[in-house]
This record gives C-alpha cells, structure tokens and sequence, in this order.
C-alpha cells in the first residue's frame, strides 16, 4: 500500500478512534446532568454490536484558505471487526478481521497483515479496541470531559504529550439516536480535523465486508 495513504489512514483511525470513543467514559467527579448523558450514551454504544455509516473528513489548515476533502465509509462489528473505507478522492481501505486484516487501494495488491507478527498494526488494534469494548472507566484519568450543550462533549486531554498534538476534540450527538454526528479535532495552532457521520444503518453486518476490499 503507498505509504502516505497508509500513513492517512492510521492518522485518521487514531483521531477517529480518540475523539468518538474515549468520550464515552464516566467520571465519579461529573455533575449529574452530564453522568446522564455519559451513562445514555454508554447504554447506547452497548447495544449496537455491529453497524455501518458514511463520513466526510474535513482537514482546516491555518495556512491554506482551501479545506482538503476525504469522504468514505466505516463499518464496525464488535468485538473485534472493522472496515475504514475513503471513497473519494483517492479509494482505500483498512480492514480488521480478529487477528488479521488487510490494507488496500486502487493501485496495488491488498497487503495482508498479522497482529501477531506486525507491531504497528498491532499497535492500531490495541487502541481501537481498547476504546470499542466498552470498557471506558480505565480511561478517564487521562481526559476532561465537560458538557457543552445537551448534545455536545468536549474532551481535553490531560497528559502534556497529548496536549502537543490535540488541543479538544468537541463531539456532537445526535439528540434521539445519541450517535455521534459530528467530531472537531482542534489542534494547537488552529489547525483542525472535522469528521461528519450519517446515514447509520444498525444491524448484522455481511462477514465478507471484513475479508474483502470489494464491498459487497
């Protein structure tokens, strides 16, 4: 697989993965209104073991006035099954299937990897797992979480290492389904990293939409 395209999507999973999942930890110190809405959200995400929605990946660089423009799809089935799809401009995939899986774009072979023997690779799983399982509460000594309005969460990190790459990560909920519609990555100096989620569909998922580049 190119390496910048590569290089993206592991980009993209890690900003995706930290500011729609780790929100969904509670904290014992949140006032009440906002432990309600954390433990909805908690109670949701525990109920949908596989779905599937579009996004449009938007990239705000302070020094250019023109934003950069990625749209694709992701695909998620729990425990351990997931698909993150650009569609446009330039077609890739990154797919988890347990312990293996497969990087694709339109111009080579699929590579195929092992988490057994890929240590970046799996590297990327232990993150996005330990934020898909449900398991949050291990989480929250390493972020601020404050609600910002009924449907928004915003997230600061704590430790100074993160801090020198994210700045907050907003997320906003949509009201009746408590799915995240939209997520901004603020990065100190201004630059930001918006992604845009709809058309969820909840339910099982084909096992081939995890095995092979070709959607179904």
């Amino acid at each position: 697989m190119n390496f910048q395209v590569n290089k993206r999507v592991v980009i993209v999973l890690r900003w995706f993965s930290l500011s729609l999942l780790l929100v969904l930890a509670g904290q014992p110190a949140m006032a009440d209104e906002l432990a309600d809405f954390v433990a909805a959200i908690e109670e949701k995400s525990a109920s949908l073991t596989s779905f599937s929605c579009s996004f449009v990946q938007e990239r705000h660089l302070s020094l250019f006035n023109q934003v950069v423009i990625f749209k694709g799809e992701l695909a998620i089935s729990r425990p351990d099954r997931l698909r993150w799809a650009f569609l446009d401009p330039v077609p890739s995939v990154l797919l988890f299937n347990g312990r293996t899986g497969l990087r694709c774009n339109d111009q080579v072979e699929p590579v195929a990897f092992d988490l057994d023997s890929d240590p970046v690779m799996a590297m990327v799983a232990q993150q996005l797992w330990t934020w898909l399982d449900g398991r949050y509460a291990k989480l929250t000594a390493m972020y601020d979480l404050a609600l910002q309005d009924r449907t928004t969460l915003l997230v600061t990190p704590k430790e100074t290492a993160m801090t020198r790459f994210i700045e907050r990560v907003v997320i906003t909920f949509d009201p009746h389904t408590l799915q995240p519609v939209q997520v901004d990555i603020i990065e100190p100096g201004g630059d930001m990293t918006r992604l845009r989620f709809g058309a969820y569909q909840i339910g099982v998922l084909p096992a081939r939409l995890f095995e092979d580049c070709d959607r179904p």
